[in-house]
């Protein structure tokens, strides 16, 4: 039968294994990284502000994703617009059931995140876990859809154009989620 899901949540274990073993995320005490800005100032006469770039480089980093997936949208648009018939002949109707409710998963977990922003904010570290936990099991839902809708699907990555198209934009999807996963551990 498919066996293209099995690639998938291979290179999801291997992901999700490089980020626990190479990034080694773990909670940082300000006391040990923060710099003593006064103590140099007074050795040596004078302080000099540096720019903060992080919110720079999530902007960069935003809008680089934003432009793939807008670049992959337009040519799936491009595609549907030159071919005859949309999708091909052949191709089996897609279920909106299982995309719809992963799609309102992915949407609804950026809430529940900022959820456990606030909570952060308010120094409330039991509600903080609380949302990220209920983010996490959201995210693991999400991407048990997706590879069950993967896994019944009746075509594969090279069947033709449609399913192509179909795989890389879904898959793209979710390859945000998961880049994004080790930036929302490490907060």
């Amino acid at each position: 039968m498919i066996r293209k899901p099995r690639i998938y949540l291979l290179a999801f274990l291997l992901h999700t294994l490089f980020c626990k073993r190479f990034m080694q995320i773990q909670t940082i005490d300000p006391a040990k990284t923060e710099l003593n800005h006064h103590h140099q100032a007074e050795v040596a006469g004078h302080h000099e502000e540096h720019p903060d770039h992080r919110i720079f480089g999530l902007i960069v980093f935003l809008v680089a994703e934003g432009m793939i997936f807008l670049g992959m949208f337009g040519a799936y648009l491009a595609f549907r617009s030159v071919l005859p018939s949309w999708p091909p002949e052949g191709t089996p109707r897609l279920e909106l059931l299982l995309p719809g409710v992963n799609t309102v998963l992915l949407i609804s977990s950026s809430f529940v995140m900022h959820n456990a922003d606030v909570a952060v904010k308010k120094n409330d570290v039991k509600g903080m876990q609380k949302w990220l936990a209920i983010t996490a099991a959201m995210g693991a839902i999400f991407l048990v859809g997706q590879l069950y809708e993967y896994s019944h699907l009746e075509f594969t990555l090279t069947t033709n154009l449609f399913a192509s198209a179909f795989y890389v934009l879904t898959g793209l999807k979710r390859q945000l989620g998961l880049e994004l996963t080790p930036v929302l551990k490490q907060k």
